[in-house]
């Protein structure tokens, strides 16, 4: 289990969008193989953990809303922020994170995810409860792929809390522990591999 550094609500004015600044994919190449998402879906729906709410994120008009988000949101980072880094690579699996940007301070990088979901901030507040276990995993996949302990989750809840005012944009800041990174890799990414088919290229 990572530990929370920092939980934040991000409250944007006309400022924060009349400044945001266009980013461009540096890669948007999909390789053929066996893919980190694959098998994360995989082992959480022989967990019996992938819930309704995760399934329904995954309907092609709420991942187009949630793309066109994840476009619009990172042009309100920083110039250091690299969206779409390209594909990463360990043990014949392939991982595509959404961006990656230097820790503040200085020193390593962190991984940068985003989500959108229909989700109630009120039933899935506690980031680190077992409800949203599927993107803990698919940031320990992430750090575990490109030798990272630090991840950063911007969540957008469409519908809040169910209480207005929503939506509400919040961001998490996660530490993993090497060990940790390295026991998720080999008991649940590496236990499930061969149970996954093999992706075509897709671009």
């Amino acid at each position: 289990m990572p530990k929370l550094i920092s939980e934040s609500e991000i409250k944007l004015d006309w400022a924060d969008i009349n400044s945001r600044v266009p980013k461009r994919r540096i890669s948007t190449t999909r390789s053929p193989g066996v893919h980190l998402s694959g098998v994360l879906e995989y082992a959480a729906r022989t967990a019996g953990i992938l819930t309704r709410e995760d399934e329904e994120d995954g309907m092609p008009v709420r991942m187009a809303v949630g793309m066109a988000w994840e476009e619009w949101a990172v042009g309100l980072w920083p110039k250091t922020f690299q969206w779409q880094p390209g594909e990463c690579k360990r043990d014949g699996i392939i991982g595509s994170p959404d961006g990656k940007m230097p820790r503040v301070g200085g020193g390593n990088w962190q991984l940068e995810e985003f989500k959108c979901t229909w989700k109630s901030l009120h039933k899935y507040r506690d980031i680190l409860a077992p409800l949203n276990r599927l993107w803990i995993w698919q940031m320990a996949g992430y750090c575990a792929m490109m030798g990272l302990t630090y991840a950063r989750l911007h969540v957008m809840w469409v519908n809040g809390d169910y209480r207005p005012p929503s939506p509400v944009y919040r961001t998490y800041l996660l530490r993993f522990t090497e060990q940790e990174l390295e026991e998720f890799w080999r008991n649940v990414v590496m236990a499930n591999k061969d149970q996954v088919r093999v992706e075509e290229t897709r671009k």
